[in-house]
């Protein structure tokens, strides 16, 4: 099936996944903004998720290398300075949810609307492409 005959057979299916995945990613950016510094550079939450699961994971290599060390001064110095940071980090992400929940829930509500309108297209899509039945009552598809 060539692109331009799918498009022309399945717009409503097409238009539906703008409602379910493209409104509500931008959604996403827009509304949930943790820190703005500035115009040009803003520090979203979900920035926040990801800096937080990169800082997990050199965490965790960084871990295996201070345990690695002999036993001293300075080994536990850097084992407590390894448990403040893994602190810091969920009290930081902690922070996040709770000073913007209401963001949070004003994103499901935008994104439970953008839904239902995608859910509307589909079922249009899903009407508009259903096997249909000719005289004898076989299906003209199959």
């Amino acid at each position: 099936m060539r692109i331009k005959e799918f498009i022309k057979r399945r717009w409503a299916y097409l238009i539906s996944l703008i409602f379910f995945f493209v409104i509500p990613v931008i959604l996403l950016n827009e509304v949930i903004a943790v820190a703005e510094i500035n115009v040009a550079f803003k520090i979203t939450f979900v920035g926040f998720i990801v800096l937080f699961i990169i800082a997990m994971f050199f965490r965790k290599k960084l871990y295996e290398k201070i345990l690695k060390l002999d036993n001293g001064v300075k080994r536990g110095v850097f084992r407590v300075l390894h448990h403040a940071v893994l602190y810091a980090l969920i009290l930081g992400l902690f922070w996040g949810i709770s000073a913007f929940a209401d963001k949070l829930f004003n994103l499901c509500v935008y994104c439970g609307i953008s839904m239902a309108f995608g859910a509307v297209f589909l079922i249009l899509d899903e009407y508009l492409n259903r096997p249909r039945m000719n005289e004898e009552g076989d299906n003209e598809n199959g």
